[in-house]
């Protein structure tokens, strides 16, 4: 989602349309990048934890 929130917002900077739709798309880009990253943080924290382990193998991060 974030990603297609940026790519909204930069499509409504580039695009030679009047300005009239311009807030509305940078707007909408705007809450496709909150939501999404807000989202994506919530899921990795709360909803599934991740197991990270440091061994002599290296990293290793699981999802339980």
């Amino acid at each position: 989602m974030s990603l297609t929130g940026i790519w909204l917002v930069s499509a409504a900077i580039l695009d030679p349309e009047p300005t009239s739709k311009l807030g509305l798309m940078v707007g909408g880009g705007i809450v496709l990048v909150a939501t999404g990253g807000t989202a994506s943080i919530g899921i990795l924290l709360y909803l599934k934890p991740s197991n990270i382990k440091l061994t002599s193998r290296g990293i290793e991060i699981s999802w339980m």
